[in-house]
């Protein structure tokens, strides 16, 4: 646009200097006009006064006043004649200047006049250039329009997706509570016969449980072994299992103080012993474990028994994970891979269990263990005017994923099958930082 309006300046200064030059031009040309036409009227006034002496009754009169004041009348004649020649001849001189005078105004004209046609040109073609950027700003002015119109129309088609998800979100959320409502009417109707099997699978998973002796309750704990003896200043130790129990090496107990049953903290959930060792060498009856961790003013000593909750030598215990682990407390990520690699290395197994029409894991009564990542918390749900689809689609995952973690604890209770936290787990199976 810069340049448009630089160039309507320009043609503005050409036309206003053009305008000057004409009017300049055309008052000289009439004053000289006017000066030649002065010098020609003179011009025939010397030649009629001239005429007065060599023609008729005045070359004669003006004899008789030559020869009344006793002069040669021929040569007063002559004499007068030379003046009017020499009269006549300045009169042509100076006629001839002013032509000459005339002649380069004439010129200097002709050049205002190029000059005139020249800026006619310029400013035509320069008129016509405009014509043409104006073309291409107003071609570039309608395309810019046409795609603020797209881009209000796709806007607007946006817009009118995010309230038809939001709308079918809200129908299917009613939908759920509906569909809820009716299983809860339907349970109600069915509660005896329901109370009837949930009692059944009750007793059905009592049996299991007192068919193995050796079961860890959440509060409470057997030992899997005891220590045989200690050395190495109290840092080395010998464990009375081994590879014939089903040990392998990198396997991880806690040590605990003399006690038929462990009692555990079920306050405040920690079930930390005395001390963590660790099996480097295995032999069929005993394995050489290191002491990875001990409290501090304790020691091990021969007797102490020794726990890890995954681990059973008469009994394949059966560990199920669910939920977001992070086991540093660094929010680096859900550990839950790494919960797995810890159950499956001190010898219990993880079942592959099937999913319910809401896609969340059916827990089964011959499971041992839950163990249960952080409860996850619903954040606030979005702005009815607030239509981003990342905001929508992350709060409805996080939604599901606390309906997955309350469905998870509710069929635990209902099968009786004990739930442990993420940090009871671990310090249960011996983990410690490496």
């Amino acid at each position: 646009m810069a340049r448009v309006r630089g160039g309507n300046t320009g043609y503005a200064v050409a036309l206003v200097i053009f305008g000057c030059a004409f009017v300049i031009a055309l008052l000289v040309a009439i004053i000289f006009y006017t000066k030649i036409e002065s010098h020609k009227n003179a011009e025939q006034a010397a030649i009629a006064e001239r005429d007065k002496y060599v023609r008729g009754g005045a070359e004669t009169a003006a004899a008789g006043e030559y020869i009344a004041d006793g002069k040669s009348a021929t040569a007063g004649m002559l004499a007068e004649i030379n003046q009017l020649q020499a009269d006549n001849t300045k009169l042509e001189s100076d006629l001839a200047n002013k032509n000459t005078e005339i002649a380069g105004k004439e010129t200097a004209l002709n050049k205002l006049d190029t000059l005139r046609e020249e800026l006619e040109g310029q400013l035509k073609a320069e008129r016509t250039q405009f014509g043409v950027q104006m073309q291409e700003r107003q071609s570039q002015v309608d395309a810019l329009l046409r795609e603020k119109a797209d881009k209000n129309t796709q806007i607007a088609d946006l817009q009118q997706k995010v309230t038809d998800l939001i709308q079918d979100a809200d129908a299917a959320a009613q939908d759920r509570i509906a569909e809820l409502s009716q299983k809860v009417g339907e349970l109600e109707n069915e509660g005896r016969d329901l109370q009837e099997k949930i009692d059944q699978l009750a007793r059905d998973n009592q049996k299991l449980r007192d068919e193995r002796p050796q079961l860890i309750a959440p509060n409470s704990a057997l030992p899997d072994g005891r220590v045989a003896s200690v050395f190495g200043s109290g840092r080395d130790l010998f464990i009375d299992l081994g590879r014939k129990d089903g040990l392998v090496i990198g396997m991880a107990f806690e040590v605990f103080d003399p006690l038929p049953i462990i009692k555990l903290n079920a306050q405040s959930g920690e079930a930390r012993g005395k001390a963590t060792v660790e099996v480097y060498k295995l032999e069929d009856e005993a394995a050489t474990c290191r002491v990875v961790r001990m409290d501090r003013g304790e020691q091990i000593d021969p007797g102490d028994p020794i726990v890890n909750i995954a681990y059973d030598p008469n009994m394949d215990i059966a560990i199920f994970p669910f939920g977001y682990f992070d086991i540093e407390g660094d929010g680096g990520g859900n550990d839950i891979n790494r919960i797995r690699t810890l159950i499956e290395k001190n010898g219990a197994r993880i079942p592959e269990l099937k999913a319910g029409e809401d896609g969340i894991p059916v827990l089964t009564p011959d499971l041992d263990y839950v163990v249960l990542g952080a409860e996850p918390v619903l954040p606030e749900r979005p702005d009815d005017g607030d239509f981003d689809p990342e905001k929508i689609a992350a709060y409805q995952a996080k939604q599901a994923e606390v309906e997955a973690y309350f469905s998870i604890v509710e069929d635990a209770k209902l099968l009786r099958i004990p739930v442990l936290s993420q940090n009871r787990f671990i310090e249960l199976s011996g983990y410690y930082e490496r």
